[in-house]
Order: structure tokens, then C-alpha cells, then sequence
């Protein structure tokens, strides 16, 4: 494979990832398109996507939502591309995207290898190729980097760097795409300034090219230790990105919200938490769609339907706290291949505090089966919830027996996808 063919590729990759043509990043304009969704982006990008920038020097290829065009039209128009990616004018962005919630949030750099510049290097430990069998055993906090928990399937290769049986540094790839395979690195503190990140780093990239697969590399341009290894390993700058993401999402990020707990509920202490739960429930749908009846009248016939669900062994309910306060509940069951999310319910002081992914963390880890679609109703009358059910990749279907409630299905990997938009491989 030679550099023009990996440009060609990624250059290619980008215009998936961004709605557009190839050909556009080699622009001297700028150009604005609309995000969309495409099954040939990159896994982790939660198309469609309000504002993301990217450039490859000459340009910058921006995909917008509709009613943020304007104001992406006028920062890339007003400030040189170098400059639309750093501070101050930077700021500039962030304030305009204030009115809309959002804020700057990931700024990476990524990396091509140069087929002339790239080749093996050595440390003084031995060096190992690891299939998904061999590596399986570390998917744990020190190897975050080189392996993803949530995305296993997606890890292809890994290569160790091992001080006789102990692993002290690896670089795993993911298969983020259909011809790209992005290289994350981790090495044990106590080994680090031995070599090894480079060692691992370029050993795996070659053999990345061996499955004609190209590897690219990502790095906050700040992060001058993952740089210099890149550097070193031959690969070389190829193109920058910025995206923002809505507040809360930041927020979450900067720890800016309080401490969020989830419980299964332990199904006989379901008299204890009842009128909490439905309490809960009533405040919000009296400002969404009012039942008619007075508050005892519904309370008595939620009690008696959540009793009867309760009896069959998969349903279930997740307490959500905040220290010792019950801030809301969910209820949700597994039916063979399908993931039912019933009913969930935050207390109005706390939506919008992204409290949805931190809930499907927890489920995506406790959810048992092979899992292939996800299915949920929203009432007709709740437009926010049913924007949450499009974000997580569901389309309606149909409606309830009633009417009063659309009737949403998506892909439970396209779930999965949306819970790891936050995370791309960024070494640190």
C-alpha cells in the first residue's frame, strides 16, 4: 500500500464520516453540508451530528444541523483554518453555540503512517501478536486505552510487550470502520521511557497493513508524550477535527453533576418505594398529557399493573439516587432477543443531565442474552421523549393498541453505539 492510496482511503473514510465528497477535503474552500446518518462512518460518531468541523490544511469541511448552518457558515468564514481550532477565536464558536445548548467539546488530531518512514522498533522486552482469544483477560481500567470493554467485538489485533509473563504494555486496533483500524496504546507507568509504546505501536501498524487495512492514529494535540511516539513510529499529521456536544454532555464530562447511583430493585420491596416511584411519574405526565382522572384513581391502577409485570421473573425496575434520594426509576424487560425499555422516568430538576447514558451504562453491563433489537413507546403527545428514542437509533413502527402512544425498534448495537459516541481511542 503506498501514502497515496492510505490518503485516498481515509480522505475517502472522511467523506463517509461527513456527508460529503473525497474530494472536497482537498478544496481551497470551505464547505458546509448537512449531517446525516451513514452505515459506512466510523462506529463511535453518532450521526447526525449539530457541528463537527474537520481539515485536512487546505480547508475545512464542516456538517451541521439544519438550524446551526448559519452560524458555522459565519466562524469558518471569519477566522483562517488554523485558527478555527484553537483559542482564542475558538471561543468565539463556543459562545455562538451557547444559544443552542451547545458547547466545544472533542478537539483530536489524527495520523497516517508513512509507508517510507514506518518500520519495526525494538525495546529490550519480548514482543508478542495477540488474537481477540489472547487478549480477552485484559479488559480491565490499565489497558483502557489499547481495548474497549464496551465495543469487544471490535478489537481485532493487539500486540504485548510482556517482562517475562507479565504484561506491561499493549496496543490494540478496532475496527471503527470497514477499512481503517485505529490503534490505542497503554503501558504500565512503572515501564514507561523504555521504548515500549513505540515498539508495540509500530509493530501493530504493520501488521494492521498485512490485513490491507489502513491504521490511523489519534491524539490530543496537547498530549506530547502519544505525539512523539506517533512521530516516532512514522506516522505523520494528516487531519484535524472538532465537535461539540450539548452542555449537559460537557458538563457530565467535567464531573459538573452530582453523583448518580442505579439499583435493581429487589422486586418484594416494591410496596416500600411505590408511591415514591409513582409520585414521580405523576408530576411529569401532568405537564405532558394529563390522564383525566384525579391522582388516586391513576396511583391505584399503576400500583396494580406494575404488581402484575413484577410477577413475570424478567421484568424489572432500576432505582436511580442521588446519595440516599430517589431521583427516578425504569422499567424495562428482556423477551428472548429484545430489550423492552417500558417506562423511564427522571424528576424534572434532573433531566437534562445526561442521566440516560450513565442509566445504559449500567444496563449494557447488566443485561443478560443475546440481545439483536430494542423496542419502547412514547406517548404522541411527549416530543421529547420520542427525539430520545430517535437519538438512540430507534424509528417508529407503528402505535399502541389505543393510539395514544407511538411504537418505537432499533438494532440493540446501535444502542450500544450511541452509549460509546463519547470515547474514541485518544492515548494518554
Amino acid at each position: 500500500m503506498t501514502n497515496e492510496e492510505i490518503l485516498k482511503i481515509a480522505l475517502q473514510q472522511s467523506a463517509y464520516d461527513c456527508n460529503c465528497d473525497a474530494e472536497d477535503f482537498l478544496s481551497t474552500e470551505n464547505k458546509v453540508v448537512l449531517s446525516q446518518k451513514n452505515d459506512k462512518a466510523r462506529v463511535y460518531i453518532p450521526l447526525p451530528l449539530e457541528c463537527d468541523l474537520v481539515s485536512y490544511g487546505s480547508n475545512i469541511v464542516a456538517q451541521v444541523s439544519t438550524r446551526m448552518k448559519e452560524t458555522v457558515e459565519w466562524y469558518i468564514g471569519k477566522y483562517a483554518v488554523e485558527h478555527c481550532f484553537e483559542a482564542p477565536n475558538m471561543i468565539a464558536l463556543n459562545e455562538k453555540l451557547a444559544q443552542f445548548g451547545y458547547k466545544v467539546c472533542f478537539m483530536a488530531e489524527y495520523f497516517l503512517p508513512d509507508i517510507n518512514e514506518l518500520k519495526e522498533l525494538s525495546c529490550d522486552y519480548e514482543i508478542r501478536l495477540l488474537q481477540p482469544e489472547d487478549f480477552a483477560q485484559y479488559y480491565t481500567a490499565e489497558w483502557g486505552n489499547a481495548l474497549c470493554k464496551n465495543r469487544k467485538h471490535l478489537d481485532k489485533l493487539a500486540v504485548g510487550a510482556f517482562d517475562e509473563n507479565k504484561l506491561v504494555g499493549l496496543a490494540g486496533c478496532s475496527a471503527d470502520c470497514e477499512t481503517m483500524y485505529q490503534i490505542g496504546v497503554d503501558v504500565l507507568p512503572e515501564y514507561r521511557k523504555n521504548g515500549i509504546a513505540s515498539a508495540i505501536t509500530s509493530r501493530l501498524a504493520i501488521e494492521i497493513l498485512k490485513l490491507d487495512k489502513v491504521p490511523f492514529y489519534c491524539a490530543a494535540w496537547s498530549n506530547i508524550k502519544s505525539v512523539r511516539n506517533a512521530i516516532r513510529c512514522g506516522f505523520r499529521p494528516a487531519w484535524v477535527e472538532l465537535t461539540a456536544r450539548t452542555g449537559e454532555f460537557v458538563d457530565e464530562i467535567n464531573n459538573k453533576i452530582s453523583d448518580i447511583n442505579f439499583f435493581l430493585l429487589n422486586k418484594s420491596e416494591f410496596f416500600y418505594y411505590r408511591d415514591i416511584l409513582f409520585d414521580i411519574l405523576a408530576d411529569n405526565m401532568e405537564k405532558i398529557a394529563p390522564s383525566g382522572n384525579n391522582r388516586e384513581e391513576d396511583r391505584k391502577l399503576w400500583f396494580k399493573g406494575v404488581n402484575e409485570g413484577l410477577k413475570r421473573d424478567e421484568r424489572q425496575i432500576v432505582l436511580i439516587k442521588e446519595e440516599n434520594s430517589i431521583i427516578g426509576f425504569f422499567q424495562y424487560y428482556v423477551n428472548i432477543d429484545t430489550f423492552m425499555m417500558e417506562e423511564i422516568q427522571i424528576k424534572s430538576a434532573y433531566q437534562g443531565k445526561n442521566i440516560f447514558r450513565k442509566l445504559y451504562g449500567f444496563l449494557i453491563e447488566n443485561l443478560k442474552g443475546d440481545i439483536e433489537f430494542v423496542e419502547a413507546y412514547a406517548n404522541i403527545q411527549n416530543s421529547k421523549s420520542m427525539g430520545i428514542l430517535e437519538k438512540l437509533g430507534l424509528n417508529k413502527i407503528g402505535t399502541n393498541n389505543t393510539g395514544s402512544c407511538y411504537h418505537f425498534k432499533g438494532k440493540y448495537t446501535d444502542l450500544i453505539k450511541w452509549y460509546n459516541s463519547n470515547s474514541t481511542k485518544e492515548n494518554n
